[in-house]
Formats: structure tokens, sequence, C-alpha cells
């Protein structure tokens, strides 16, 4: 395999990663949407939704981590939500 080639495929792997990346992203924004407007409903607290977020058991993707540093992003992102 000549380099060009090598590099061809890994071109095409980041493209597909980035794509991959860029579609869990936006459904992050639109769960946190989600999220803001239950709590905006009253369908459940925020405090109910922190609760649940401590709770999750993330073990599967054995990255404690990368889990732990989602997880206080998420929270914060929780404490943000106004409640109109």
């Amino acid at each position: 395999m000549s380099s060009d080639e090598k590099i061809a495929i890994l071109e095409d792997r980041i493209k597909k990663i980035e794509g991959v990346t860029t579609h869990l992203l936006i459904r992050s924004e639109l769960t946190m949407c989600i999220v803001s407007a239950m709590i905006g409903a009253d369908v459940i607290s925020r405090d109910g939704v922190k609760e649940m977020i401590n709770k999750i058991d993330l073990s599967e993707f054995q990255a404690p981590a990368i889990t732990e540093a989602e997880r206080k992003i998420i929270l914060q992102l929780v404490d943000r939500v106004e409640v109109v």
C-alpha cells in the first residue's frame, strides 16, 4: 500500500469520526433542550435530574475519567437551566 493510499484511508476515517462527533454534539444539545423544557414545565425537578445523572451507571464505557468529566459538565449545564 502506498503512502498516498494510506493517507486517503486515514482522511476517510477522520471524516467519519468528525461526522459521528458532530452527530453526537447535536444530539447532546437537543437533549439538553428537552431536559430544560421538562424542568421548566415542572415535569421533573432540577434536583431529580441531577440525582439521575449522579446515579446512572456508565461503567460499560470503560472510561471513568471521561465519564466523570462529562457528568460534571452536564451537572453544570443543568444548574444553568433557567425556569421561566
